[in-house]
């Protein structure tokens, strides 16, 4: 039976750890190596990992000073030795059959990505996404194009079941701290001519404004989700995808200006600057709603931020991973 590798980035996360753990070894799918990265935590974490790495020799605990969840995801698989590779967030937790039905996906229809669905989780809120079992199996342009428009299923690697193959020469590149999950599924399902998706909840998100990899706090962070759209579009140029690219740059590239504007911070004047001069160039881009945001922003800002403040007061929280 093949060995799968579960990465796990584990940053002062003492609350979820366990919960997190206890639900990779409660698969039904056994062989495993739980391969947690301690990114420098430095309250409880590494203490609960090594009880547990005690209780179960399938759980590898690698110490390493902090240095960001692509550095540990990085790390993790530097020291995996499966055959297909995998990750978890350490504040999620994963149903108990979802690697065994990625699993036997790969193996009946000879791909080499598998992936499923997942499930909003908010306190005592659980809010499947789609669940509704259908099996669909993507070629290289219909996956990438779901990827770059954030339709069918979430970017991030952590509903997602890899052959260790695929990250021969490639790693996360660790000087991005948003979308950096999405990049790196640009280039593995560029690799690969078919994958599958089962619409199936398995994973559970779990909401939390804390976590650096569920939320974007600062324009840093929406700077670096617009520089992996730019490369992206950049890499679409001239293929069957290039529309979804360019608009997935064009419309955060929109969100970003929509950021500064709303910014007070007199050290992003210039930012600003530039960022308008950019849409400018891809007006040509935004249709609807998209449009309507576009001429509000650049042309009456004031009556947008009016807007977009009343509007965000009546909106419905949105819990979707940021892709």
């Amino acid at each position: 039976m093949d060995k799968i590798s579960v990465i796990v980035p584990a940053y002062n996360c003492q609350d979820t750890i366990e919960r997190c753990i206890k639900s990779i070894q409660n698969q039904t799918y056994k062989n495993l190596e739980i391969v947690v990265v301690n990114d420098g935590s430095t309250d409880n974490t590494e203490t609960l990992l090594r009880e547990m790495q005690d209780e179960d020799d399938r759980i590898i605990v690698i110490s390493i000073p902090n240095g960001g969840v692509s550095h540990a995801r990085n790390t993790g698989l530097d020291n995996a030795s499966g055959d297909y590779i995998t990750f978890v967030d350490s504040d999620d937790y994963i149903d108990k059959e979802m690697y065994e039905t990625l699993y036997d996906l790969i193996k009946e229809y000879g791909v080499e990505i598998a992936h499923c669905s997942y499930k909003n989780v908010d306190g005592e809120a659980v809010v499947p996404v789609g669940d509704t079992g259908k099996i669909i199996v993507q070629n290289h342009d219909e996956a990438i194009k779901c990827l770059l428009s954030g339709k069918l299923f979430a970017g991030g690697n952590w509903n997602k079941l890899y052959n260790n193959t695929l990250f021969d020469n490639r790693r996360f590149d660790e000087t991005i701290r948003f979308n950096e999950d999405v990049l790196a599924n640009y280039y593995l399902f560029s690799k690969v001519e078919q994958s599958i998706y089962i619409d199936r909840a398995f994973y559970n998100y779990v909401s939390n404004e804390s976590s650096t990899t569920h939320s974007l706090k600062t324009n840093d962070g929406a700077e670096n989700v617009v520089l992996v759209a730019k490369r992206m579009a950049e890499m679409s140029s001239g293929k069957p995808y290039q529309t979804e690219a360019d608009y997935r740059y064009a419309y955060l590239s929109l969100c970003l200006y929509r950021a500064y504007v709303f910014s007070n911070n007199p050290k992003e004047i210039e930012k600003k600057r530039l960022s308008k001069e950019n849409i400018k160039l891809m007006n040509g881009l935004y249709k609807g709603k998209d449009r309507v945001n576009y001429i509000l922003l650049m042309y009456f800002p004031q009556i947008f931020k009016l807007a977009y403040i009343l509007n965000s007061t009546i909106r419905k929280k949105k819990l979707d991973p940021k892709q």
